[in-house]
């Protein structure tokens, strides 16, 4: 190989190298690290504090009567049963909320004993979040810059 062909060579790869990486980056930066909301559609409502409502009695037989056909009588009859039902449900809701909520507690205060102090301290930060406990924030739904994960060795706090 000639002087004049390896320096052909050397200056090809290079920006053959110089070009995929200038793709690479914009691609990165114009599409990768928008905002979920702007790749997939319209953002959701964010939903109101508390525990879930549920659809309402008449949008549920609204539902059911869209394949069943009901008769008058057969919808005021099913919106009295779903009414009578609802504090019950809305009850076992609640305590199977609470006994989540507890169990998570006791997972948490169990891992917690065999941390150092440091550790701990992360931990608690880690688990509530900062969207409070059992929110995104928590050690699984944590998220680097965009809604992507954060590269492998690279999470948060490791910085």
């Amino acid at each position: 190989m000639t002087v004049s062909s390896r320096v052909w060579l050397v200056t090809f790869v290079s920006l053959v190298f110089l070009i995929g990486a200038s793709a690479g980056i914009l691609v990165d930066r114009a599409w990768l690290i928008q905002p979920p909301a702007n790749r997939f559609g319209p953002q959701r409502p964010a939903l109101p504090p508390g525990p879930p409502q549920g659809p309402s009695p008449d949008r549920i037989v609204a539902d059911l009567d869209s394949e069943l056909h009901f008769t008058d009588i057969q919808r005021q009859q099913i919106v009295a049963i779903l009414e009578a039902h609802r504090p019950r449900v809305r009850q076992l809701q609640d305590d199977a909320r609470q006994r989540f909520v507890d169990e998570q507690q006791a997972l948490h205060d169990e891992i917690n004993k065999t941390l150092t102090a440091d550790q701990s301290a992360r931990f608690k930060t880690m688990a509530v979040g900062p969207e409070g406990p059992g929110r995104p924030g928590g050690p699984r739904g944590r998220l680097g810059p965009g809604g992507r994960m954060p590269p492998p060795g690279r999470g948060r706090g490791r910085e």
